[in-house]
């Protein structure tokens, strides 16, 4: 009985084999756009084999740049959502602004054209709400690509040296989606602080946030150095604490 006690415990997987089983599930998971549950594998694969290997192994390194791959293409299909939606609620707001333009002054009869519009609003509301949401998981996507490809970078860094090729090609990552990003915010909050007089106060009040973040108004704080990557940590920060109201 020992014996067999003793067998059954050697067929036990081995740590990488269960990290290697949930590298395969994770792939499965993301080719069906199922995001979400790739990520998680990813996660539970990584923290087994930073206990088996140390923190600072290659391989560890890898499952953090594929962690990063999974949330970028989660950024891009949260992206086209938020694309679809804004078309459909700039449609909405046009409607409602000819309604509101035709029954100016009026005083609607029928009850049914009460509730239509009614209705409408509703739906308005609702999808002002569900833009929102979207704009913050977006900005949350980005700040975990970032964040992950910056520490797969610092990995091969001190595993391979700067200039080891894949270094190199993580550092260039890096340093690109960086300044896209940055630009990217800079450039909405340039669109939503346009115009009137709260607008403009607005403004000031999100570049006054940006200044405390570190970042400088001009460019971000991104030179012209391709491989630059000494303001990563602080456009990470701001992506994930977001602009003032």
């Amino acid at each position: 009985e020992a014996g067999e006690e003793g067998a059954e415990e050697s067929e036990e997987p081995s740590d990488s084999a269960v990290a290697s089983v949930l590298v395969a599930m994770s792939e499965l998971f993301s080719a069906q756009g199922l995001y979400d549950q790739a990520l998680d594998h990813l996660i539970d694969a990584w923290q087994i084999k930073e206990a088996d290997v140390g923190k600072d192994h290659p391989q560890v390194g890898k499952l953090i740049s594929a962690m990063g791959t999974i949330r970028q293409k989660q950024m891009r299909q949260k992206m086209e959502l938020l694309e679809d939606l804004q078309a459909t609620l700039d449609s909405s707001c046009r409607i409602k602004a000819q309604i509101d333009d035709k029954t100016h002054g009026l005083q609607l009869k029928i009850e049914s054209q009460e509730m239509s519009i009614d209705s409408l609003n509703r739906d308005i509301a609702n999808m002002q709400k569900k833009s929102k949401e979207l704009e913050l998981e977006v900005r949350t996507c980005k700040a975990d690509v970032l964040d992950y490809m910056n520490r797969a970078r610092h990995i091969s860094s001190k595993c391979k040296g700067p200039d080891d090729p894949e270094t190199k090609k993580l550092t260039t990552l890096v340093t690109n989606l960086a300044r896209r990003f940055a630009e990217e915010e800079r450039h909405k909050l340039q669109q939503q602080n346009e115009g009137s007089e709260e607008a403009k106060q607005k403004d000031d009040k999100a570049q006054e946030w940006l200044k405390q973040q570190g970042v400088d108004l001009d460019n971000w704080g991104l030179s012209d150095n391709p491989n630059d990557i000494s303001h990563t940590d602080i456009i990470i920060s701001a992506l994930r604490t977001g602009p003032p109201e």
